[in-house]
């Protein structure tokens, strides 16, 4: 979010960057703003919009970030510790602000100031958006159940295939094999299968 607070850690970053904040020409460029993945990143960047909004905005401007600001703040839907839920609800914030701005470029404040009342639980949009979410970390279940069966320690539990070969005999009959491979096929296993027959 472009509004959030820059830190200390901010400013060593971008020393770090390509930037060079002397130089004016098209192939200097600033970075793009981090990704909200947190409550606390999502309420700073607009306590940080509303502080500007303050002195540059008209009133209908302040009062939205403010109704954005209270529902983030309240709302229970996202776990803190969810950051791709709170990139979900930072894309959904910031797609209310871009519908506000539209109506408002529109000159149809009316309809404008009418956003700041769709902060809801039950806006479609953002219901849309959890469940969403919902079936990604449904998905990310039934992954992770699947890898479980892949478990080492429940492998003797997995049906064998039927084989003409017994399991404790190594399965090939290579042409050359050194005498130490030979050896230790002996020693670990009871020996080399019977020679193929050709037919």
């Amino acid at each position: 979010m472009h509004f959030r607070p820059a830190d200390l850690w901010d400013q060593v970053q971008a020393q770090k960057s390509d930037t060079n904040f002397t130089d004016f020409s098209e192939h200097n460029l600033l970075r793009a703003a981090p990704t909200a993945a947190s409550r606390s990143d999502i309420c700073g960047a607009l306590r940080s919009l509303r502080v500007f909004a303050q002195d540059f905005y008209i009133d209908a401007v302040t009062s939205l970030i403010d109704n954005a600001l209270a529902f983030v703040e309240r709302y229970k839907g996202v776990q803190d510790t969810d950051a791709v839920g709170w990139k979900l609800m930072a894309f959904w914030v910031t797609g209310k602000f871009g519908r506000f701005r539209s109506l408002f470029v529109s000159r149809d404040l009316k309809a404008a100031q009418d956003v700041e009342r769709e902060f809801s639980r039950v806006d479609e949009d953002l219901l849309e958006l959890l469940d969403l979410r919902r079936a990604h970390r449904g998905g990310e279940s039934i992954f992770q159940r699947g890898h479980q069966i892949q478990d080492p320690s429940r492998r003797g539990e997995r049906q064998r295939r039927p084989s003409s070969v017994r399991a404790s005999r190594a399965h090939f009959y290579p042409k050359d094999l050194p005498d130490v491979v030979k050896t230790y096929i002996t020693e670990k296993y009871p020996g080399l299968a019977a020679e193929p027959k050709d037919e």
